[in-house]
Order: structure tokens, then C-alpha cells, then sequence
């Protein structure tokens, strides 16, 4: 057999098979009990239908940009997509745009005996005329029968009204009127279809359908492409998909009309700069042609042609590069000049091939009609809108940054095109000034001239692209079902199974912590730090020591074990030694302890006398048969003598019984009287019982501890719980003038136990205290 591991202790086994036994019906119980309820749960909850759709996002195509960092914030822009699609399919303006082209008004469910179900099947439409203040007029249900027509009103407290109407399309009586509009065929074949069924509609606020399906709407995009997946959750899969299908369509539509937009406001700048440069060429043309008359100059040699094109060529460049930078402060300009929460739709397509510049400013419009879209829902000051708004200034920002290093670095080229010019400009130097002014007034000309071509092919790019602008997402597939979101029956039934073993086992920590008892030795020594004498099984029959029999039972053994044990507590044999037997409460055995300890010393040739000093509830006369005429009370009372008062119970055996119940039986014992009498009888007897009431009632056994040599308290294995031990280890901490034991009593076996030999034995020993009893000591 493998050995225990080192971190498993037998007494750890032990427990957790006891606990297990006593808690068995408890865990069956609670099983059944969570998993009964999680299965009608779900067999009431209606089945919700996940309905999706897949589109390819389109944007409009950027000129790549050879720029290393354009190029890596073009990625970074790429990964925004899920996110400004998502904002601009859950709008408030969006979502509201489609409710109101669908007849969502009214929702229609089946109301079964157990569950009602949502159908998109519309039979009929309610046209709600009047209703009293009185009632809920958002919700009905409508009860089709043979010869009737029942319809469920709810108060506004919840409370449920049925009124009767016959059998037709009008429900009036003098505090409702509700009309029954069929939606195909008459009302007679509506009553015949809707014989015995019961339909609830409820009719819902444009405000609550918007809110509803914005939460529905899910956005995923699959990996490493443009194609996204949206989805939507409704019992009535039909519904789903109406609803789609009419979000695609106004988002496709909006998309197109958002892109003519753009593509007017590009045309109308690329007009403007198409003006003010014909306008600088006919005036560099005219001043041309004025000085070549004016100078009489007609042409210039071979070799200085050859430098003017160079420096022409040079001049072009700059030319170029104080577009692009007077187009990006523009830019820049346009905005700047934006106020916050205005459309920012600045002309895209003039944009000197920039994609990171292109998607910045793409996104920085998404985010204003999105925060457009918000101000319809949520104020100014809302947090959400606020971290919206910083997000937005931080886009805004790094936008100006990336747009002044674009400025610094298109005039570092510049000002090298410049140093180049320089030197061919001193090769020019020595032509005459009249060639000079010509060779200037040329290159203005070729500049300005190139970039009008420029501008005019912009345009007709732009007016082209205008004919087959389109929306920016294209259906993949079309809306269909993808399953249910709504839990299956196995995952009821195992949170119901979690859930019983999470309340059985609370109800077991419970039970364990404040009702559990110490049931054997091995329990008493694992929670008791005080020292154990022993203990005594649960009998079947209580045998009296004088009857025939009992020094051959299990009894007698049992009680010899005991004695056997009680040498090793400081016994002295040369000296008379006292024994004191007491309890924590009545009906523990401390009687039935002592009498049979008693009789089991003095069959062993020792002199013993038994005490009973409990002068409260006396026991010791009743379990050995004595007269309780005679007693201590007596003697104590100074009524009569020691020697009077003593019975002989046995040969080798004296009993000292309590004798009448004295009314004032505690000062009697602690007035020290009891002392005297215990140093004389110490010289005439080798042991000396003394029986004492239960400690939690009386103190008379508190004092007398320090007149024994031995305390043993008997603890009742139906009593023993944590609380009562420690109880006992506060009393074993007094000091005291002799050895303080427990002997655990009636511990009982379990059917294997038996079948191993142990102890079975019961016995119907109580302590009469009255109405006192251990559960009022627990209360």
C-alpha cells in the first residue's frame, strides 16, 4: 500500500469521511433541489437566435507614400477601422434612421403555460383608442376563445385584470377601448386561426427600440482582412434579419452620400487654385512679350539654353515644394479654424500623397460625426463623451505635428534645390540683363503653367471618380442564422449541479463549524491541547456492577481499560488518593463514571468510598440502589456523624450518598466543611470518588479540583462540540492542585467498525437537571 502523503494526515481522512457521512443527504438534497430549478429555468427561457451578415469595407484607395513612417501609420490607421465602423453602425441617428422604416412598434409573443416566445409572425395590430390612467397601456394580452374574446390588463403595481368581450374586431367598455386591426384575410378567419391562443403585445417607445438594438449590434473583423461580421441577437430570427438587411441599406446610403460630398468640396478648391495660376500666367505671358518688344530680343545661344533649363528645372522644384508647404499650412489652417463638435470635411484628394495624412484627417471626421451622432443621447459633460473629446485633441494634435515635420522636411529639400540653383545662377550672371529677364519671366511661366496641368488632371480625376462613387462596404453575405446565444440544457444542469455543491457545502461548513461534534479519541486529541484519559464506547444494555454478568461484559472491559489508564495520571500507590468526577453539562455519564470506576477499584483490593456531593440533582443513590435518607448533607449540616452516614455498597466498597436537599446546598459544600471530612476519610479508604454537579450550572466543582488529585470531566460525545472543548481548556488552564483528564463518552461505531470488532454499545443514562438542557446552554 502507497504511504500517506506527508501533507495528508489520517485525522484529515477521517474528518472528511465524517463530514461526508453526515452530510450526504444534504449534498442529494441541494443537488436536487438547484438542479430541478436550473432545469425549469431552462426549459422557460425562450431560445434567442444570433443572426449575422458579412460586408467588405471599401475605403477609398490612398496613393502609397514611399515615406517609411506614412506607410507604418497607415498600418496603425488600418487597425482603427473596427472601431469607427462599429461607432458609426451603433449611432444614434443610424439605428433610429431604421426603426423608423420598420414596423417595430409592437412586439408579439406566444404565451404558453410555462414560456412565452417572441414571433415576428404578425397576425393582427392592436390600435390602442383609450386606456384608463389606471392600467399599463404598453402591455396586453389577448386571449382568442370560442365565444369570446379575454383581454389581460396590467396596473401599474403589476396586477393582472381580465375583461371579457364578445367576439370581435372593437374591445370597449367604459374604461378601455382597443381595436383588432387583421394584417391579411378578415376577423372571423383571425378569431378561427388564434382559436385557444393567448398573444401579448407590447408596444415600445421609438427611445427604447434605438437603445435596445444599439446594445444588440456586435462588430468582429476577421483577421487579416476587410470583411466584417455583424451580428445581432433577437428571439423572432426573421426580425433579426429585417433589420439587417434595412441597417446595410441606410449605411451604404449614407456612405455614398458622406463621398459626393467630399468629391464637390475637392472640385470646388481645385477651381479656386485653377483661377488664381491662369490669372499669374497671363500676367507673367503679357510681361513677356512686352520686354521681348520692348528690347527687340528674340533668342539666346545653344549653351546658355542648356543652363536656363537647369536652372528652370531647379525652379520647378521649388515651385513644387512651396505649393505643397503653402497647401499644408492651408491645411493646417482649415483645421485649426474648426470649432470642436463642427463637420471637419476639409478637400482630401488635394492632399500633396500623403496616406497617414489622408487617414488622420479621414478619422478625425469619423470621430466628429460620431460625436455629433453621441450629443443626441448624452450631454456635453457625459465622461464617456469627454474621453471621446480628448481622444480627438490628441488625434488633433499629433495630426499638427506630423503636418509642421512634413513643412520642415519639404524646405530642407527646397533650400537644397536652392544652393543648386545658386550655382547656375552665376553661370547665368554674365548674360546680358535684358537675356536674364527673359530667362525669368519663361521660367515663372513653365512653372506655373506645369502646374495648371497638374490641377486640371486633378480635376478631371476628381469629376470622373464622381460618376462611380459608391458606398464603402459591399455584402458578402446576406443576413442568416448562425445559431443561438441562449445556454444549453448540460450547462443549466451544471451550473445547477455548481450551485448545490456551493449550498451544500456552505450548509456543511455551517453545520461543521457551530453543530459538529468530536465523535472519537482521535477527533478529541487533533482539537484538544489538555490531556485524554480515555474513552467508553456506546453500550447496548447498562449493566449494574452488582449484577451477574458484568465483570465478563464489554462494560467491565471497557471501564478497566479506563482504570488502567488513570495509573499513568499521577496515581500514588502508597497514598490515598481523591478522584473527581464532574461534567460541562447534565446527562454526560460523570455518575455513571464514577460508580463503575468506583467498583472496579475496589474489585481490584483497593478500599474505596464514593461521594456524591452534587446536593442539587443527586444521582449516585438511584444508579447504585442506596438509601438517600443518609448522607453528606448530614454530616455537613453537623446533624450527624461521619461514621453514621456511610452505607457499604460492595465488599471492598463505600458510599457516601448526598442525603435530603438541603435549600442552601452550594454554601453548604464551600463553607469548608467537606475539607475535614475528606482528610478523614483519606485515613480509612485507598480512594476517594467525589461526584460534583456539571460545571457550566454550579461552581461547586470549580472549588473542589483543589482538594483532588485527579479531575476527570466526562465529555459526551453528543455534547463535544468546538465550542464546549474550548470551554474545557479554559477550565484545565486554572491552576489546580491535581491532574485535569477528559474520558470521552458514547462514542459511537459505524457498521464497519462493528464488523471489525469495536464497540456498539448504548446505554439510557441521563442527567435530570430539569428543564435545562445543552441546546439552552448553546442558545
Amino acid at each position: 500500500m502507497a504511504a500517506t502523503p506527508s501533507f495528508l494526515k489520517p485525522q484529515d481522512i477521517n474528518l472528511a469521511l465524517k463530514l461526508l457521512r453526515k452530510n450526504w443527504w444534504i449534498v442529494l438534497c441541494a443537488l436536487t433541489l438547484t438542479v430541478g430549478i436550473k432545469y425549469y429555468q431552462w426549459y422557460k427561457k425562450p431560445v434567442v437566435y444570433r443572426v449575422a451578415t458579412d460586408i467588405l469595407y471599401k475605403p477609398e484607395k490612398d496613393k502609397s507614400s514611399a515615406d517609411p513612417y506614412s506607410r507604418y501609420m497607415q498600418q496603425s490607421a488600418s487597425r482603427e477601422q473596427k472601431n469607427n465602423q462599429e461607432r458609426i453602425l451603433k449611432s444614434y441617428d443610424l439605428v433610429a434612421n431604421v426603426i423608423d422604416k420598420l414596423d417595430f412598434e409592437q412586439s408579439y409573443f406566444l404565451v404558453g403555460r410555462i414560456k412565452t416566445t417572441e414571433t415576428y409572425s404578425k397576425q393582427f395590430k392592436l390600435a390602442v383608442k383609450n386606456v384608463s390612467p389606471k392600467y399599463n397601456s404598453t402591455r396586453f394580452i389577448v386571449s382568442f376563445l370560442p365565444q369570446n374574446i379575454n383581454l389581460h390588463l396590467f396596473k401599474t403595481n403589476g396586477e393582472e385584470l381580465i375583461k371579457t368581450f364578445p367576439i370581435g374586431n372593437i374591445l370597449r367598455d367604459n374604461e378601455v377601448e382597443i381595436e383588432l386591426l387583421p394584417l391579411g384575410g378578415s376577423f372571423a378567419s383571425l378569431a378561427q386561426r388564434l382559436e385557444n391562443s393567448s398573444i401579448e403585445i407590447k408596444i415600445n417607445s421609438k427611445a427604447s427600440l434605438v437603445n435596445k438594438y444599439r446594445s444588440k449590434i456586435s462588430l468582429n473583423q476577421l483577421e487579416s482582412t476587410s470583411i466584417f461580421n455583424i451580428a445581432i441577437t433577437e428571439q423572432a430570427a426573421e426580425k433579426a434579419k429585417i433589420f439587417l438587411d434595412t441597417l446595410i441599406q441606410l449605411y451604404q446610403d449614407f456612405s455614398v452620400k458622406d463621398r459626393l460630398k467630399q468629391n464637390e468640396k475637392t472640385t470646388e478648391f481645385i477651381d479656386n487654385q485653377l483661377e488664381l495660376i491662369a490669372n499669374i500666367i497671363n500676367r507673367n505671358e503679357f510681361e513677356l512679350e512686352r520686354y521681348k518688344k520692348q528690347e527687340s530680343i528674340f533668342d539666346i545661344s545653344k549653351e546658355e539654353s542648356r543652363y536656363y533649363e537647369l536652372f528652370l528645372k531647379l525652379e520647378d522644384e521649388i515651385k513644387t515644394a512651396e505649393f505643397k508647404i503653402k497647401t499644408l499650412e492651408r491645411l493646417k489652417e482649415y483645421i485649426a479654424q474648426q470649432k470642436e463638435g463642427s463637420k471637419l470635411l476639409p478637400p482630401l484628394d488635394f492632399v500633396p500623397d500623403d496616406t497617414f495624412l489622408t487617414t488622420a484627417i479621414q478619422e478625425l471626421y469619423e470621430m466628429e460625426k460620431e460625436r455629433s451622432s453621441d450629443l443626441f443621447e448624452v450631454r456635453s459633460e457625459n465622461p464617456l463623451l469627454s474621453r471621446k473629446d480628448s481622444a480627438y485633441r490628441v488625434l488633433k494634435k499629433d495630426l499638427f505635428r506630423y503636418i509642421d515635420n512634413s513643412i520642415a522636411y519639404i524646405n530642407d529639400r527646397k533650400l537644397e534645390a536652392i544652393k543648386k540653383q545658386k550655382s547656375y545662377e552665376t553661370q547665368l550672371r554674365s548674360l546680358p540683363q535684358s537675356q536674364r529677364e527673359i530667362v525669368n519671366i519663361s521660367r515663372k511661366i513653365q512653372v506655373n503653367e506645369k502646374l495648371y496641368n497638374f490641377l486640371l488632371e486633378r480635376r478631371a480625376t476628381n469629376i470622373i471618380d464622381r460618376s462611380s462613387i459608391g458606398g464603402d462596404i459591399e455584402v458578402v453575405d446576406r443576413p442568416r442564422q448562425t445559431g443561438t446565444v441562449t445556454q444549453s440544457k448540460a450547462s443549466f444542469i451544471k451550473s445547477g449541479v455548481i450551485l448545490g455543491l456551493i449550498i451544500a457545502l456552505l450548509i456543511g461548513a455551517v453545520r461543521f463549524f457551530f453543530f459538529d461534534t468530536v465523535e472519537n479519541l482521535e477527533e478529541l486529541k487533533h482539537n484538544f491541547s489538555g490531556i485524554v484519559a480515555g474513552g467508553l464506547p456506546t453500550f447496548d444494555n447498562i449493566r449494574m456492577p452488582t449484577d451477574i454478568g458484568y465483570l465478563e461484559s464489554d462494560q467491565s472491559e471497557a471501564f478497566r481499560r479506563l482504570r488502567t489508564n488513570l495509573q499513568f495520571l499521577g496515581l500514588k500507590k502508597d497514598q490515598p488518593q481523591v478522584i473527581l468526577t464532574t461534567s460541562m453539562f447534565p446527562s454526560e455519564g460523570k455518575t455513571f463514571t464514577s460508580t463503575n470506576l468506583a467498583f472496579l477499584f475496589g474489585f481490584s483490593g483497593k478500599k474505596v468510598l464514593l461521594i456524591d456531593v452534587d446536593l442539587h440533582k443527586p444521582r449516585v443513590h438511584k444508579a447504585l440502589n442506596v438509601d438517600n435518607s443518609k448522607g453528606i448533607s448530614l454530616v455537613l449540616s453537623g446533624n450527624e456523624t461521619l461514621q453514621s452516614q456511610v452505607q457499604e455498597f460492595t465488599e471492598g466498597v463505600d458510599v457516601l450518598a448526598s442525603g435530603p436537599i438541603p435549600p442552601n446546598a452550594s454554601e453548604l459544600i464551600l463553607n469548608g466543611g467537606l475539607q475535614e471530612i475528606i482528610n478523614e476519610v483519606k485515613t480509612h479508604y485507598d480512594i476517594v470518588f467525589i461526584d460534583t454537579p456539571p460545571l457550566h450550572l454550579i461552581t461547586d466543582a470549580h472549588v473542589l479540583m483543589d482538594i483532588s488529585d485527579v479531575n476527570l470531566l466526562v465529555l459526551n460525545t453528543r455534547k463535544a462540540s468546538r465550542t464546549t472543548i474550548k470551554d474545557i481548556e479554559e477550565v484545565f488552564n486554572k491552576p489546580v492542585k491535581g491532574t485535569s483528564a477528559v474520558i470521552l463518552n458514547e462514542i459511537r461505531t459505524t457498521k464497519i467498525g462493528r464488523y471489525l470488532g469495536k464497540y456498539n454499545y448504548k446505554y439510557a443514562y441521563r442527567y435530570g437537571y430539569g428543564a435545562y438542557s445543552y441546546k439552552n446552554h448553546k442558545s
